[in-house]
């Protein structure tokens, strides 16, 4: 699947996050089933020892609320969501938790 600009944000993002001391962690044209077993292992982790954790999953959506796969599998925000299991991530008082989804729907070129 062609995504014309996704080279750029990938670097960008990259480069703003290691500019800011973060362990960044790139993984590139995934399946729907690699999308999922991902998140779960990241969202699974004990991020306790941690000041923040940042998940950020680039990919175009369909029609729906999805996030779609290279394969062109959907996984749907609410399967995602469940894949990321808040109450399973260890949070101290002083650590902010927050989820944030933005899905590109705009027709490919």
């Amino acid at each position: 699947m062609d995504r014309p600009g996704a080279e750029a944000d990938k670097i960008n993002l990259k480069n703003l996050f290691k500019d800011l001391s973060f362990r960044v962690i790139v993984k590139k044209d995934l399946t729907k089933h690699e999308i999922e077993t991902v998140a779960q292992r990241y969202g699974t982790v004990d991020h306790s020892e941690f000041d923040a954790f940042v998940f950020i999953l680039m990919s175009h959506g369909g029609d729906r609320d999805c996030i779609l796969g290279v394969d062109g599998r959907e996984t749907t925000v609410k399967e995602f969501d469940v894949r990321v299991p808040r109450k399973q991530v260890s949070i101290t008082k002083e650590q902010t938790q927050g989820v944030h989804y933005s899905n590109l729907q705009g027709a490919p070129r």
